[in-house]
């Protein structure tokens, strides 16, 4: 697994110095990084709109342009489960730093103690979720959608439509792929061209699936029977 990682700092020093301990604590625990660096706010923003986001996010705080709660929420504007870690010199932000789903607050004069064991605590945490998340990669796009999050997935054209809980995501690819990288029994085949979160199924009447964001959707003569199965069996386990 590839981790990406940014780091978003204007001094220089503090910028080569987390690097260096990324680098390090990747090297030694065998893991795949890419890790790109910022001095300037301003070109992880032009990134960001183009919807290229990272696993993980250390961001210095006070900064001329563009400070790292600004960032931090543009970020989860379009991000949730990524990790921002807010490196700062001042205590005095840590309250409004944890208002954007913030991992950790590290003071700058202890990032020599507290950056490795950060890192250690995100690796376990994302060995044990790297299954609860779709991930998009693309040649322009790198991104990941929580399950929990979509609703159904469907075809048009050459794309696939993942409706999810905030947005609508665009990705061009064939449903059967999209279907075989979710390797998961949340989702179900209702119609040759949906796929269905069962969790968010509120009720099957006749062929009509009624689910939580209010939408219905038509299960197709084909799959009527294994979609009232495998619903019987997710009520019956629930």
């Amino acid at each position: 697994m590839m981790i990406n990682i940014a780091i978003v700092d204007d001094d220089e020093e503090y910028l080569q110095e987390i690097q260096s301990i990324i680098k390090k604590f990747c090297y030694k625990k065998n893991i795949l990084c890419n890790v790109n660096a910022f001095t300037c706010a301003q070109l992880l923003l032009y990134e960001i709109d183009e919807q290229k986001n990272y696993d993980i996010y250390f961001l210095d705080i006070e900064m001329s342009e563009v400070n790292g709660l600004e960032l931090a929420k543009k970020i989860r504007k379009q991000d949730r489960i990524s990790y921002i870690i807010f490196i700062t010199s001042y205590i005095k932000y840590s309250l409004n730093a944890f208002d954007y789903n913030a991992y950790q607050y590290i003071m700058k004069s202890q990032i020599k103690q507290k950056l490795w064991y950060t890192l250690e605590s995100i690796w376990k945490r994302m060995e044990e979720d790297k299954r609860e998340y779709y991930t998009i990669i693309t040649q322009n796009r790198y991104g990941k959608i929580l399950f929990k999050d979509i609703f159904y997935i469907f075809k048009q054209q050459k794309y696939v439509i993942f409706k999810t809980r905030y947005n609508d995501v665009t990705l061009r690819d064939t449903l059967k792929n999209v279907y075989a990288n979710l390797d998961s029994t949340e989702f179900i085949y209702i119609d040759k061209g949906y796929i269905v979160n069962i969790f968010h199924i509120m009720r099957l009447e006749h062929n009509i699936i009624f689910l939580r964001n209010g939408e219905e959707l038509k299960v197709s003569r084909t799959y009527r029977d294994s979609v009232k199965e495998k619903i019987h069996q997710h009520w019956k386990w629930k």
